[in-house]
Formats: structure tokens, C-alpha cells, sequence
């Protein structure tokens, strides 16, 4: 009976979850190849099956310094089918630092790619996660067989993608379905993540609190979708999505852009489902319906505008319980950057993280906008995005080098002394009843 279960425990452990996907394209650059895929995970409720898509970039030239480095990329806010991860072919890490240097695994999240015709659950920041992770299961199964084998695995983030990458890392310790995962990879689970909505509750209050001018008023309707699809019936019952905005924000009209071109406005709702402009195009047509005006109440209803109404109060519980920085302690390493002066997630969501995760202070990266060559016409968020990845890239390079060594270190340690040593390098006692390293290889003691 002992040794049954002792079986069935290894296979649980070692295999995870058997993935079910197909590959349906592949797309071929000059240092690399993108295999688009289609697989199961869950819906905006967290847990309703679902088939959705992705991509799992695999480098190809001679400069794949970090082949057995997988990196889960999170994807930031994208309003367009068009810029989905299975359409490029990869991400912003894959596209700016990592393309033919490691593995990039890029899931779509329910709503684009193969589920383009359905709302997206933005800011359902842990049924997103379930999307990402999903896809690291299917990755463990199809990888191996293409000549990649795991080492380490980095969970990045940014914008969107950072709360996303956030709540990964969350269930990847905390969760049963997905914890087993980081047990795949010698050198460990990593995470970085940049400018994020961590705490929804957080980035709200920020941006009622600049309510005099929106910078990204796309980000509204996508909230709301979010809320009216992801949300429990209790909270969302007797609600539309037309309730949220204002009576001209929900009136088709043929409205006149800044470029001079007219365009015809299909009311809010349709144009957020149609999925055809992208973020700036989006703030765009959003700003010409309003004239060019850009405060909050020149989008959301009186009611919406009022952060004591019912309407506002529901939401405000639905963003609680999408916080992906309260409620739990890692154990895995994580860094966070923030740019102080960030213009559309404020800064407070890192610093929020920081106090409640209690991680030691040289892993946090707060950064001022004087220490980089800002373009003064563009988005702080936006332009940052480069900087992130370049100090990821910076950073991958030294916990990789990290991690062999100590592997390296483990494995010469143990044939010297005849020690078992657990995943992190500590020397355990061989009556301890979990994973260990021996030899350089993965073993269980009885």
C-alpha cells in the first residue's frame, strides 16, 4: 500500500498535470521558431474549461546563450487581436532582449487568439495566471521533445503582465494544481516584475485620484469587461456594461480624430468587442468621442464616477480579491521594479508589494524617470517597458551564472561527503520525504 502511494506521489510531482494541446502554425525568424498552440486551461470564472492559445519561442541560432532558461512571459494591456502573442509570434521580452537567447513562453489569456470572439477577463489576475501556467504544463511535455530540457524558470511581468506574472508565482507556491511545476527546474523559479497593477484597489484609488485627466481611458471599459465577466453573479447581477459610461460614450456616432480623418463609432461596447484598434488608436477614438476632452467623468456615468455608490463598491470588492500582493508571503526570488513617476500605474502597487512580501530591500528597483532619456511626447509607462527588459536581461544573466554554480557546487559537495542536499542547496537528513538532488540528478528518499 506504502509503495503505491509512494508511486502515485511521484508521478504527481514529477509529471504535474498531463497537458492537452495541438500545435496549429509555426512561425520561422532568422534566430528563432514560434509554435502557436492551442491547449486547455479555464475561463474568466477560473474554472471552466477552455481552450485557448499561445506561443513557445525556441531559439534557433548560435547566440542561444540560455536555451534551458524558460521564461513565462505575461503579456502588458493590448486592446487588438492583432498584437496577441499566437499573431507575433512572441512578446515584448521575446521581441526586445530575448530573441534566439532562451525560451519564451507566451500565453494569449482567454479572449484573444483562438477565444478572440470573447470578452477578456482584464485584471481577473489569477484566472490570467491559470492561462500562463497552463501553458508551462504543455511546454514541460512538448519541449523535451524539440531538444530543451528545463534548467530554470523565469516568470516575468510587465504592466498587465505583471500583476498576471504576480499571481503565477502566487499559485505556483501556494497552489496544488500548479506547485509542482517549479519542482521541474534545477536552478529554481525566479520572478521579475515591472510597473503592475498588483493590487487593483491600489491602481483605482490612483486613478480617480488623477480624475481630471485619463492618460489611457481604453483601460476603463477593460476594467469594467473584466469585472462583468469575471466577477461572481451576486456582484454583478442587474448590471451592464452600458451602466458604467456616460449616455455619448454608449451613442454611435461618426466621430472626427485628431489626425483629421472621421471614423464611425460603433458605442463603446461594440468597439471593445471588435478588437481591430490598438491601445493608442483606442485612446484615440475614446478621447474624439468626448470631444477631446479626457477626464473621467467625461467617460464613466455619475454613479461610476462616485466612489461611495453601490455600483463602485461591488467593483471595489471584485478588485480585492484580485490582489496579487496581499494575503501571502513567497519563498521563491522575486524582483520588483517601479518607475516613480510612472503616468498610468502608479508606483504605490511595488512599494504595496514590497511592505507586504517583506523581501530584502536590494530586490526592489525604484526608479526615477531622471535616470533614463525619456521621450517627453510619449507614455512613461510605455517607454519604461525597454527598460525593464533590459535590466531583466542584465539580471538573467547573473542568477543564471548563480545557479550553475551553486548546482555545480551542490554536486561535488555531495560526492565528497555523501550528503543529501534539498533544491536550495541545504544539507537534510535522509529520513526527509521530498524531493532531493544526488549526483546531480533528481531523487526521492523513503
Amino acid at each position: 500500500m506504502k509503495k503505491s502511494l509512494l508511486l502515485l506521489y511521484l508521478l504527481l510531482v514529477t509529471f504535474v498535470s498531463k497537458a492537452e494541446y495541438k500545435v496549429i502554425d509555426i512561425k520561422t525568424t532568422l534566430t528563432y521558431t514560434s509554435y502557436i498552440i492551442e491547449y486547455t486551461s479555464v475561463g474568466p470564472d477560473g474554472v471552466t474549461p477552455a481552450t485557448v492559445s499561445g506561443a513557445i519561442t525556441v531559439p534557433t541560432s548560435f547566440i542561444a546563450l540560455f536555451k534551458d532558461v524558460w521564461v513565462l512571459d505575461s503579456h502588458h494591456t493590448i486592446a487588438d487581436s492583432k498584437s496577441a502573442p499566437s499573431v507575433v509570434g512572441s512578446t515584448q521580452a521575446g521581441s526586445t532582449v530575448l530573441s534566439g537567447m532562451a525560451v519564451v513562453i507566451a500565453p494569449d489569456y482567454y479572449g484573444y487568439g483562438s477565444t478572440q470572439d470573447k470578452p477578456h477577463p482584464y485584471l481577473c489576475q489569477f484566472q490570467n495566471a491559470r492561462n500562463s501556467l497552463d501553458l508551462v504544463k504543455v511546454a514541460l511535455e512538448f519541449l523535451p521533445t524539440k531538444g530543451f530540457d528545463p534548467f530554470m524558470l523565469c516568470n516575468i511581468g510587465y504592466s498587465q503582465g505583471g500583476g498576471v506574472a504576480m499571481a503565477a508565482h502566487n499559485l505556483l507556491e501556494t497552489d496544488s494544481e500548479y506547485s509542482g511545476i517549479a519542482d521541474r527546474f534545477k536552478g529554481g523559479l525566479h520572478s521579475w516584475f515591472g510597473d503592475g497593477p498588483y493590487d487593483p484597489v491600489t491602481t483605482a484609488a490612483d486613478l480617480y485620484a488623477k480624475a481630471d485627466y485619463v492618460i489611457f481611458p481604453a483601460l476603463l471599459p477593460m476594467i469594467i469587461q473584466g469585472f462583468l465577466c469575471g466577477a461572481p453573479a451576486e456582484l454583478t447581477e442587474g448590471l451592464k456594461f452600458s451602466d458604467f459610461f456616460t449616455e455619448t460614450m454608449n451613442t454611435p456616432a461618426t466621430v472626427t480624430l485628431e489626425s483629421g480623418k472621421t471614423f464611425e463609432y460603433p458605442g463603446l461596447e461594440s468597439l471593445l468587442a471588435a478588437k481591430e484598434l490598438n491601445n493608442d488608436e483606442f485612446n484615440a477614438v475614446m478621447r474624439a468621442v468626448t470631444g477631446g476632452k479626457s477626464s473621467l467623468a467625461d467617460f464613466f456615468s455619475a454613479e461610476m464616477c462616485s466612489q461611495e455608490s453601490e455600483m463602485y463598491k461591488k467593483l471595489e470588492k471584485w478588485m480585492e480579491s484580485n490582489s496579487a500582493c496581499t494575503g501571502w508571503k513567497p519563498k521563491k526570488e522575486m524582483f520588483i521594479y517601479n518607475l516613480v513617476e510612472d503616468d498610468i500605474v502608479t508606483s504605490a502597487n511595488g512599494k504595496l508589494a514590497f511592505e507586504n512580501f517583506g523581501i530584502p530591500a536590494s530586490y526592489y528597483k525604484e526608479q526615477h524617470e531622471t535616470e533614463f532619456s525619456f521621450n517627453a511626447e510619449q507614455e512613461n509607462h510605455s517607454q519604461y517597458a525597454v527598460e525593464f527588459f533590459k535590466s531583466f536581461a542584465v539580471d538573467l544573466a547573473v542568477v543564471y551564472l548563480r545557479e550553475i554554480t551553486d548546482i555545480k557546487s551542490i554536486h561535488d559537495n555531495e560526492i565528497s561527503n555523501g550528503l543529501y542536499y534539498d533544491l536550495e542547496g541545504r544539507p537534510v537528513g535522509k529520513n526527509y520525504r521530498v524531493l532531493f538532488l544526488r549526483d546531480g540528478k533528481k531523487v526521492f528518499v523513503r
